[in-house]
């Protein structure tokens, strides 16, 4: 006889399991009806002032030392080879609606955490981290995307490197903090896009902002690997996700100018 498990639905014990050890239900107010979209036609809400504050302060320190350890390398080689090259391996995923590329591209990003950990706690739902992440039709906040990532630091042990946030000033900063996280290994870069300006979306029926993830960055020729969780096709029938790669900078088009032109009160880079 099966055992019967009184007041608890099915889809609710099977989503509990995907929940982070420092999550509870009732601690973080998950809804138990999880498997369900989060759809409401306001915008994405912002996480409590200190956490969101926490979030920054951890974006701000680690750019602090992206750039001192940039200048230490300058320093002890001027003549660095602009060939250095970095790729972390992630999942890609399609994201099931408009509004999901947050959590689809955070879901990438812990299949790296997951590998690189050994550890065998699955890889939370696409659902489910929009669900954390308080994901509305109007996207995600990039505070609360960092701080979706940062409550599964303890399953996949990334506990001495969260997720911080910020907008890079310039070109040349997104791509210094961007190859100290790939090079490093701790992390892997979300940025938040204006797809205007990336040349993969040239045949999109229209641009928008929209979150990708960069696992790898190729000096020779300045080049970013991108794992892009659209779902949509472009005008001549392509794909516009997947994964690809994209000039930093070239004509007025590339990652570098599609994350500077998505700057506003959401910071573009989760790190």
């Amino acid at each position: 006889m099966k055992p019967i498990i009184k007041g608890v639905s099915m889809s609710v014990l099977a989503m509990s399991l995907l929940l982070p050890s420092t999550v509870s239900f009732a601690d973080e107010n998950i809804d138990s009806s999880q498997d369900k979209k989060t759809v409401v036609t306001s915008k994405p809400p912002s996480l409590d002032p200190e956490e969101g504050k926490k979030i920054l302060e951890i974006g701000k320190e680690k750019a602090r030392k992206a750039w001192e350890q940039e200048n230490q390398k300058n320093k002890i080689n001027r003549m660095r080879p602009p060939s250095e090259s970095y790729f972390r391996p992630v999942t890609h995923f399609k994201q099931s609606d408009w509004f999901y590329c947050g959590p689809a591209s955070a879901r990438s990003v812990l299949t790296f955490h997951k590998s690189d950990s050994g550890s065998s706690f699955p890889i939370p739902t696409e659902e489910l981290l929009a669900s954390l992440m308080l994901t509305t039709n109007q996207g995600t906040n990039s505070l609360n995307l960092a701080w979706g990532l940062n409550a599964y630091k303890d399953n996949y042990d990334f506990a001495d490197s969260t997720y911080g946030a910020m907008s890079p000033s310039s070109i040349r900063e997104l791509e210094v903090l961007v190859k100290n996280k790939l090079s490093d290994g701790t992390n892997v870069p979300i940025v938040l896009t204006n797809t205007e300006h990336m040349e993969r979306y040239k045949r999109a029926e229209k641009n928008y902002r929209h979150f990708i993830v960069i696992n790898g960055y190729h000096g020779a020729d300045r080049t970013m690997q991108i794992v892009d969780p659209n779902h949509k096709l472009d005008k001549d029938g392509k794909s516009l996700g997947g994964v690809y790669e994209e000039k930093v900078d070239e004509n007025g088009k590339g990652v570098g100018k599609a994350v500077l032109s998505a700057t506003g009160g959401n910071p573009t880079l989760v790190y």
